[in-house]
């Protein structure tokens, strides 16, 4: 990882990888959505590990990015537990009706940054099998599941439910949607 012809994926990766995340950043951009934004970066780093988590990763970015940023041009706001809730009962006539109300600027608006959002995972999976011991990249990862593990080993020691664990995540992007889906499993 550290020769001069590997530096430029590193950055492009890397800069993939946090694109990835900028639907966070939709609902206002401040220093706490900002340091949220780069927790969640780093957290999820830790997928680069691993390359079959990592393709689930990618595609639940993309398609989460995408639904995030039609919702938000929507509704204002990230996808929530009444988004889920209503794509769980919509009908295929439903979603016709649906599809023709929406803003068609904002639907642009995804498309292009799905377009974009493909380009940057292509960096990151181009990325990937160039992680080795011990880049500093592969080390970053390893921190970041050995924050996971802390986390999770915490969590079942004070006995949290799927549900606290969720709530307690609600805002490291894009665990809003794990957490919508908990709650509107319920």
């Amino acid at each position: 990882m550290h020769s001069d012809n590997n530096k430029h994926l590193l950055w492009r990766g890397l800069l993939g990888w946090a694109f990835l995340f900028l639907p966070a950043l939709l609902e206002g951009i401040s220093a706490p959505a900002i340091g949220l934004w780069l927790a969640s970066v780093f957290l999820f780093w830790a997928f680069m590990l691993w390359r079959p988590a990592l393709v689930l990763a990618l595609f639940f970015l993309l398609t989460i990015g995408t639904v995030n940023v039609v919702h938000i041009g929507f509704f204002g706001n990230l996808a929530d537990q009444i988004f889920l809730a209503t794509a769980q009962r919509t009908n295929w006539e439903e979603t016709r009706e649906f599809i023709g109300v929406l803003p068609w600027k904002w639907v642009t608006v995804a498309a292009l940054w799905l377009v974009a959002g493909i380009f940057a995972a292509v960096q990151v999976w181009k990325l990937a099998p160039l992680l080795k011991r011990p880049s500093w990249p592969w080390k970053v990862a390893l921190l970041g599941l050995t924050i996971w593990v802390v986390f999770i080993a915490f969590a079942l020691a004070k006995r949290y439910s799927f549900e606290e664990v969720t709530r307690k995540l609600k805002t490291i992007y894009p665990m809003h949607i794990v957490r919508a889906w908990t709650r509107s499993s319920n």
